[in-house]
């Protein structure tokens, strides 16, 4: 039987979003930012690593790209774009996550017993 897959646990959820949001508020201090948004790249890259969640996505590696982009554009560095960026992320792989578990539901269904009903001939 297929596990379901759950790659980022609440607890993770919890933490990116409670360290995201400091770094966005370092990141208000000019000059500042660019140092915070160098140490956000690292941890969470590191992090989403950790959790096998990889970048080669275009949709995580697109939202990651403009939370770093709206961090060094100075008027715009006061967006939480950190933040924003860590949150979309999470909701993309969510996301992912739900459609491997509803793709593997059928499969689970019929190996323990379930309607047959949707099968084709």
């Amino acid at each position: 039987m297929a596990r379901p897959v759950n790659r980022i646990g609440v607890v993770s959820i919890i933490a990116m979003v409670a360290i995201a949001l400091p770094l966005d508020i370092l990141s208000l201090i000019p000059f500042v930012n660019i140092l915070t948004d160098l140490v956000a790249v690292a941890i969470f890259g590191l992090w989403f690593y950790l959790l096998d969640v990889g970048f080669i996505n275009p949709k995580l590696f697109g939202s990651a790209l403009i939370g770093f982009v709206i961090e060094l554009v100075p008027i715009l560095s006061w967006l939480p774009g950190l933040t924003a960026a860590v949150i979309a992320s999470i909701i993309i792989v969510k996301l992912e996550d739900a459609k491997v578990v509803s793709a593997l539901s059928p499969a689970h269904r019929l190996a323990s017993g379930g309607s047959r009903s949707n099968r084709r001939p």
